[in-house]
């Protein structure tokens, strides 16, 4: 085995266990509750449309094969039926939907449809007016890939995505917009709006930026993070209900938006700061963006994922983080996770972006 396999296929500690646990109970009602509200017909019938960016490199499917027993069982309980193989499908189960209303082209019409835009399919035929909102996942690639790779490797299928969602700025479709997806919108919106690889390629660069620590050193954010909200954030309707002016939150990505290269459109709602309980990087400060429209809000972290699939996640990266953060770095990671909850931004974000998908399509306000 390897030393990745070896680390997942560790039994959990009692601390651990209690963390799966009340994700587990945490996540049953958070589903039960938006069945309930897609059952009320909230989205009149129509489809969320899912742009996965996950699943260009070995990683989750194949080490949850490695996965121990016990581990195994409460994730399989806590996402209804089994670990899902793609990032869209945890998505989909977060907000409400199970697997067999889940299709895997985005032009038929199931409830949820997932576009895998990293695996090379084509772009979604019908209208954008057809879906109900978008969602953007994560990525295990970097934005900063797009036009440039190390290996001269380009992805022309992260392309596709900015054509995508250039395209849905013109239409009244709510979008969220996860981690990657966060970058890579701000990329269509850096301030070169011209077309051609040079500029192209200078827009991402404007826009999305590596980490690095205080010695301008390369280093991940990753772990759950605590995140501040601003003013403008207490009235935004995503964060309605939060009940607090903070919250904690998954974290894990290598390159962010910068403050300093934030798009005019884009209006800061949450950010880490240093003295946190569970402080983000200093050099990573705005981490949720709202844009102009009013339509379409962006976050660096991920509101999808429980603790236990964090836990799985950060087994399966510990050689990376160990090497940037050290072994002390790694357990407090652990300890994190074990310690603080991070499903509050899961049951406000989620639902709400349901909420106002469906206030849209009956032409309601949504403040």
């Amino acid at each position: 085995m390897t030393d990745t396999e070896n680390q997942i296929s560790a039994p959990l500690s009692p601390e651990m266990r209690g963390r799966y646990e009340e994700d587990l109970e945490r996540t049953k009602v958070h589903h039960e509750k938006m069945r309930q509200e897609l059952a009320n017909g909230l989205l009149e019938g129509r489809s969320i449309l899912c742009v996965e960016q996950f699943g260009t490199k070995p990683g989750w499917p194949h080490y949850l094969k490695a996965l121990e027993p016990e581990r195994r069982k409460l994730l399989d309980e806590g996402l209804a039926g089994g670990p899902h193989t793609i990032h869209s499908e945890i998505v989909a189960h977060q907000f409400g939907f199970t697997r067999d209303e889940i299709g895997y082209n985005p032009d038929d019409n199931r409830p949820f449809v997932v576009w895998r835009a990293s695996h090379g399919e084509e772009p979604p035929g019908r209208p954008l007016t057809d879906y109900a909102a978008v969602l953007m996942t994560g990525s295990d690639r970097m934005v900063t890939e797009v036009w440039n790779t190390a290996d001269g490797d380009e992805a022309p299928w992260m392309k596709n995505v900015i054509t995508l969602s250039r395209n849905l700025a013109k239409h009244n479709i709510p979008g969220l917009y996860v981690c990657f997806g966060h970058q890579i919108y701000a990329a269509c919106w850096s301030e070169n709006e011209t077309m051609g690889p040079d500029a192209e390629a200078g827009r991402v660069e404007g826009a999305v930026d590596w980490i690095r620590n205080k010695e301008g050193i390369k280093e991940r954010e990753f772990g759950p993070v605590t995140l501040y909200l601003t003013e403008e954030a207490r009235q935004d309707p995503i964060l309605q209900g939060l009940g607090a002016n903070y919250f904690t939150i998954a974290a894990s990505h290598s390159q962010h938006v910068p403050e300093s290269r934030r798009p005019v459109q884009a209006r800061v709602l949450a950010y880490n700061q240093e003295d946190s309980p569970t402080p983000g990087n200093p050099n990573a400060q705005s981490q949720m963006f709202a844009y102009e429209d009013g339509m379409r809000w962006t976050i660096q972290n991920h509101p999808e994922l429980t603790g236990a699939v964090l836990d799985i996640v950060s087994d399966i990266r510990a050689e990376a983080i160990i090497a940037e953060k050290g072994d002390e770095g790694f357990r407090k990671i652990k300890q994190d996770i074990i310690d603080f909850d991070t499903s509050r931004p899961r049951e406000v974000v989620m639902s709400n972006f349901l909420q106002i998908a469906g206030k849209m399509l009956r032409a309601e306000p949504i403040k």
